[in-house]
């Protein structure tokens, strides 16, 4: 039986030529836009995911009640980790981790190079899944002095990660300097998470570097804990609202803690609360790729039952001889079965070649692999365009009376032009939108680039000078202002923008003393202003 409607779909195509090559095409078209913002909208929800106890790992975010609002970030101070391990029974594991001093350099007697990276405690890897090749994972960050690199670094450096372990490097960051032992090699981490280290530092060290700085007052750090099974969350927000007000009486910072699989769609704070982040775009992107689907089915539908006229006689024919209707209503779905196989061939060839493209417009690197999880999701994506593409003119084909065929007595009725028309308004009106929408993310994207930021972003170039030394950073300006082409240049110690470092400690004359003001504050050299064009209101 299958057979036989296999090979009448195909004589129907073959009959039908170029209504079944623009129905191909077009479902290919929309099929093809569909995969690959599934294949983004996928990678989107993978995000910082891929760890074996992820539904037991919490960030720990602090909200600070500023006189301007509640400002939430993911940086708490230095001791939040250890103090709470040590306090809240519910805490299994915690680990603190800090970038907060970035472009540390490293050397050794033949190769200096500098990387991004964290400084760590040894929970950190009880918590969190990271691959060692080298060394073992549970003693990798026992010592103050030791080191773990990637693959990559331990390459660059030493050849391999086998001849990188046990020997001995040197880093510096500002004048802090220390020689240090790799104690363990890494793969490098995959583009499914946010933090792609090349190293890790002790923690311990970083709260020696720190010294009087490591105070219940100054927010430098990250702190990730494990919390038990079965822990109620929030409850377990509720005990710990006063936890940092009860080491620092004066603080205005309440902690809470996040899944750690939520803080990259979810990173978007309002009143201390959860206000969406990344998951809009991809809930955006999902409705546009089913408008998209649903417009290319409607293409489908339209097509086939305008064409209904010429196959009534193949109707009639068919059911003079006694075919069902139920029979009929099969042999369509087989064709709009096949053709949509056919039309997913074609799309999945189409997203291997637009990938490269594709991957560059998205900053991604989204591969097709064809994974049980990504076959299944093909699949239904062919069931699915199958279904809602035949079901109309399968329903509607199947239904004539063979002695209305053989009179051609068939009219159709007003309800039948009232559906085509309403599909055809409603495909059009899917389209206005995704066109207005289109119009409307330009404007705002061409107002972001033109929006004037305070300074003259002409010719204004930015370099990445970790591996100057402040006793050297002088010397290398002053070089930099004898290149040719160089008109100016000088130094910041952060971007412009973020939160990277910031003060309460500011006081003046008719301040509040109840309100807290934070201030960012960035370490900057002579030339500044004059380098970046910055307009002084005053002064």
């Amino acid at each position: 039986m299958l057979r036989h409607q296999l090979t009448l779909a195909f004589r129907s195509f073959m009959k039908f030529k170029k209504i079944f090559a623009i129905n191909l095409f077009g479902l290919a078209i929309g099929l093809t836009t569909v995969i690959l913002i599934m294949l983004w909208v996928r990678d989107e929800l993978s995000i910082s995911r891929n760890h074996e106890k992820i539904d037991r790992i919490y960030a720990v975010m602090t909200n600070h009640d500023n006189s301007g609002g509640i400002v939430t970030i993911g940086i708490t101070p230095g001791d939040m980790a250890e103090a709470m391990k040590a306090e809240l029974p519910q805490v299994e594991l915690a680990a603190g981790a800090s970038n907060f001093i970035e472009g540390v350099t490293f050397a050794n007697e033949h190769t200096k190079m500098t990387g991004a990276g964290l400084f760590v405690d040894q929970a950190y890897f009880d918590i969190f899944d990271v691959d060692f090749v080298e060394g073992n994972p549970s003693q990798v960050m026992t010592g103050i002095n030791s080191l773990a690199i990637s693959e990559t670094l331990a390459t660059k450096l030493f050849g391999s990660a086998k001849e990188a372990l046990g020997k001995s490097v040197k880093w510096q960051v500002f004048d802090f300097t220390n020689e240090v032992e790799i104690t363990g090699v890494y793969q490098d981490f995959g583009s499914r998470e946010v933090d792609k280290p090349d190293y890790f530092l002790s923690f311990s060290y970083f709260k020696q570097m720190l010294g009087e700085g490591n105070h219940w007052d100054n927010y430098n750090a990250s702190a990730y804990v494990l919390l038990r099974p079965d822990t109620d969350v929030e409850a377990f927000n509720e005990q710990i609202a006063g936890f940092i007000k009860g080491k620092e009486e004066s603080s205005n910072v309440t902690p809470f803690v996040q899944a750690y699989g939520d803080t990259y769609l979810y990173g978007t704070y309002e009143d201390g609360k959860i206000a969406g982040g990344r998951i809009s775009y991809v809930k955006l992107f999902s409705a546009i790729a089913l408008f998209i689907l649903i417009i290319a089915c409607i293409n489908f539908m339209n097509l086939t039952t305008a064409r209904s006229m010429s196959r009534l006689k193949e109707i009639g024919v068919k059911k003079s001889m006694g075919a069902s209707r139920g029979g009929l209503f099969g042999q369509f779905m087989v064709e709009s079965l096949l053709l949509t196989f056919f039309a997913l061939v074609l799309a999945i060839l189409a997203t291997y070649a637009l990938q490269p493209f594709f991957n560059q417009v998205t900053s991604k690197t989204l591969s097709m692999s064809f994974q049980p999880e990504l076959l299944l999701i093909l699949v239904g994506i062919w069931l699915l365009t199958s279904f809602l593409a035949g079901i109309y003119p399968a329903v509607y084909l199947s239904k004539f009376k063979p002695v209305q065929v053989m009179k051609s007595t068939v009219k159709g009725s007003f309800g039948e032009l009232l559906a085509r028309k309403g599909l055809v308004v409603f495909q059009f009106a899917i389209s206005l939108l995704l066109i207005i929408g289109i119009s409307v993310i330009g404007k705002q994207m061409a107002f972001i680039q033109n929006q004037n930021l305070g300074y003259n972003q002409s010719h204004l170039v930015q370099i990445n000078a970790s591996g100057v030394g402040p006793s050297q950073l002088n010397s290398f300006l002053a070089e930099l202002r004898k290149s040719p082409g160089v008109e100016n240049a000088a130094s910041l110690s952060h971007p412009l923008i973020g939160l990277n470092s910031s003060t309460i400690g500011l006081t003046w004359e008719g301040k509040n003393p109840d309100e807290q003001v934070k201030f960012e504050n960035v370490a900057v050299n002579m030339e500044l202003i004059e380098t970046m064009g910055f307009e002084l209101v005053d002064g």
